[in-house]
């Protein structure tokens, strides 16, 4: 059975976290107390510390999620097609979707979401029809909606500072 597990540094042994049987997608609270990971067809997090986990709304199937610093969630929850991101109050609630893919220009939909510092813009990859071959690469501002491209051919991206772009593309 899959399972989420913590252990100390200076520690061999490494403790399972309770309630997080067939967990995947893991992702921390900005303070690290808090683990979120999909399972059992919900999103649901656990403290990190112990004890069970708490149920946040339904999501199918995960395709990434970021915690951010308003203890927001932003996170693509099916494992679908035609599915944009959605946002959840860190304590629960139901999902409010904030984008959505464009047929039009071959977005079949918005995965692995990551906050940008400051909490204020998400990077998040564009699935398209082909996968990752042409996915790319953009930036949603939550306060406008509006959408930046930042890259074609690109996917399962994270910012790490002094002000890198990390990412995975299909090259051949």
């Amino acid at each position: 059975t899959r399972r989420m597990y913590v252990r100390a540094l200076d520690s061999s042994e490494a403790k399972a976290l309770s309630g997080t049987e067939g967990a995947m997608n893991p992702f921390f609270s900005p303070n690290g107390e808090w683990l979120g990971f999909f399972a059992n067809a919900k999103l649901r997090k656990v403290r990190v510390g112990g004890g069970g986990p708490v149920d946040l709304c339904d999501a199918e199937s995960g395709r990434g999620a970021t915690w951010g610093p308003n203890d927001t969630i932003v996170f693509n929850g099916s494992g679908g097609f035609q599915v944009g991101l959605m946002r959840i109050p860190a304590s629960g609630g139901t999902p409010e979707t904030i984008s959505r893919p464009d047929p039009a220009k071959d977005e079949a939909s918005h995965r692995w979401p990551v906050f940008l510092p400051g909490g204020r813009k998400v990077l998040f990859t564009i699935w398209t029809s082909a996968g990752m071959a042409t996915s790319r690469l953009a930036v949603l501002d939550l306060a406008t909606g509006n959408i930046r491209p930042l890259s074609e051919g690109g996917a399962y991206a994270r910012f790490v500072e002094p002000g890198l772009l990390i990412f995975s593309r299909s090259e051949g």
